[in-house]
């Protein structure tokens, strides 16, 4: 690279007004090197567990995303049930999940999450039970290892081994504990094929092997900010401990007899021998306080602390501010949403959504769940536990996520349903926005309605008459859900404007009294 001396462009100029910026290179596959990556990963994991902002920034993100659940889309029905049957089924057993025991599917993706964000990586080894049923075994971080292979001629980086296109093949993950390794028992090391694992880390440019840590950009930040708060912690004990302080004004005090200097400790005694108390506190009746008395050109002077000052208060929420935007959200969802009105909520919920929370989710469902999906069903199918599928292409599925985040249900909730009544949007599309698979709601709604018609029609009224006879018919529908007030009945909603019989004739026959659904049940 030919060096100039100067530059047209301004940034690339050095200027005595403003600090030397050290990039030491430009190489994605150097630049976060080994030892930077420890620091940060270490830094961040201690303020994970010491701050409360750096908890908030990793599990709120974490949370929001929360988990996907998968929709079989093949063109097999029948086996898409049976298939979504068998995965909620094992994939939900933590003992059958995970080889330690502790995450099922679904509680998992915001563990992945927060970790890849916390770490800067996370990696998924898929293997299987003695069953021979699809599972997971996670390794974090730290677990990563070069060995005691020449990792500059080998193509390792920190525990990652790529080709010169920079694609991953390998993975190498320490085997065992540190208090493990003896001089006898050197360290043990694995070596996993990338076609066996997960690695779930967000690729910020194509040479990187790992990823950056979440806080990297919040470390100094986060450490600033509590030492400043640590300080007014400080000064408010201190200033608690000191009640109040007696100030002797020189010009007009003047020293009695026996009096001590200023400075030195309190006086043992009440009265002096000229009778004039210094400091005479008398307990006063009731509960009503003490009184003191003072000599002259004495004042009592109250201890007022009146740090933090306002613009300490404003600046850590500059840091605050600068930490949440780092990490793509604004600082209202992660630390305070209280000052936002109605619209501004929206916004910044909608921007979140968009910046934050389906990139992640897009980015669990193309690293992770779809990977293990595909793996659980063909192992499934090999072992017979579930018969093949007609479709050729066994493999298609897509992802519900959970509930949106929203900050006025009632006028979202509205909005959905005069859309899906216009046409607007379909069911599948509308239950997705209540993170509900579309299918799976209607036929508990058909179901339902079903049963309610079936329980009506099996069901008689007996009335008895003003001559006392008694006689029994078939209960109605709108006996069973009487309408509103101002709402016609079944009767008169199913009976056509132009029907002879719709002048209220009481011999009419209704089209569907018995077995018409009720509008609103």
């Amino acid at each position: 690279m030919t060096m100039k001396a100067w530059s047209g462009w301004d940034a690339a100029n050095f200027s005595p007004a403003r600090g030397y910026v050290y990039f030491p290179t430009l190489d994605t596959r150097r630049d976060l090197d080994s030892y930077s990556v420890y620091e940060m990963t270490r830094k961040s994991r201690w303020a994970y567990d010491n701050i409360g902002l750096a908890t908030r920034c990793i599990d709120g993100p974490a949370n929001m995303a929360g988990a996907l659940t998968p929709v079989p889309l093949t063109a097999d029905r029948e086996w898409n049930q049976l298939a979504l049957k068998s995965f909620n089924n094992n994939a939900a057993a933590d003992l059958i999940f995970d080889v330690s025991g502790k995450f099922n599917f679904w509680s998992c993706q915001p563990m992945l999450s927060g970790n890849r964000m916390l770490d800067g990586r996370i990696l998924a080894v898929l293997t299987e039970s003695e069953s021979k049923m699809a599972r997971v075994m996670f390794y974090e971080s730290h677990q990563f290892t070069n060995g005691e292979t020449d990792a500059a001629n080998f193509g390792w980086q920190d525990g990652v081994r790529s080709t010169a296109q920079n694609k991953i093949i390998a993975f190498r993950l320490a085997d065992g504990a540190p208090s493990d390794v003896t001089p006898d028992q050197p360290a043990r090391y694995k070596t996993i094929d990338a076609k066996d694992a997960v690695y779930h880390c967000q690729f910020r440019r194509p040479g990187r092997s790992a990823g950056a840590p979440a806080l990297r950009h919040a470390i100094n930040h986060l450490l600033d900010r509590s030492e400043i708060i640590g300080y007014v912690k400080v000064s408010a004990k201190n200033a608690a401990q000191i009640g109040y302080q007696v100030v002797r004004n020189a010009p007009t005090f003047e020293p009695l007899p026996g009096l001590p200097p200023v400075g030195v400790g309190p006086i043992r005694t009440d009265t002096l021998a000229d009778n004039i108390t210094k400091i005479k506190v008398e307990e006063a009746m009731s509960g009503r306080g003490k009184i003191p008395e003072m000599n002259p050109g004495e004042e009592i002077k109250m201890l007022l602390d009146q740090r933090p000052h306002p613009n300490q208060i404003e600046f850590l929420d500059h840091l605050v501010r600068d930490i949440a935007w780092g990490l793509g959200v604004s600082s209202d969802i992660l630390w305070n949403i209280a000052k936002l009105g109605g619209a501004t909520a929206r916004y910044v919920m909608a921007d979140a959504q968009q910046t934050l929370i389906e990139p992640m989710q897009e980015l669990l469902a193309d690293q992770f769940c779809s990977r293990f999906y595909v793996y659980y069903i063909a192992k499934e199918m090999k072992a017979g536990r579930l018969r093949p599928c007609q479709d050729p292409e066994w493999w298609n599925h897509g992802w519900q996520p959970q509930k949106k985040i929203t900050v006025d249900i009632r006028g979202d909730g509205r909005m959905y349903l005069d859309m899906h009544r216009s046409g607007l949007i379909s069911l599948k599309r509308f239950h997705a926005e209540l993170g509900q698979n579309w299918q799976t709601e209607t036929d508990e709604y058909l179901d339902e309605r079903q049963y309610i018609i079936q329980g009506v029609n099996a069901r008689t009224i007996t009335i008895i008459g003003p001559d006392g006879v008694s006689v029994t018919r078939p209960m109605t529908m709108d006996e069973a859900y009487p309408p509103q007030p101002g709402v016609s009945n079944v009767t008169e909603r199913t009976t056509p404007a132009d029907d002879p019989n719709a002048g209220g004739d009481p011999n009419a026959t209704a089209n569907t009294p018995n077995n018409a659904p009720p509008a609103n049940p």
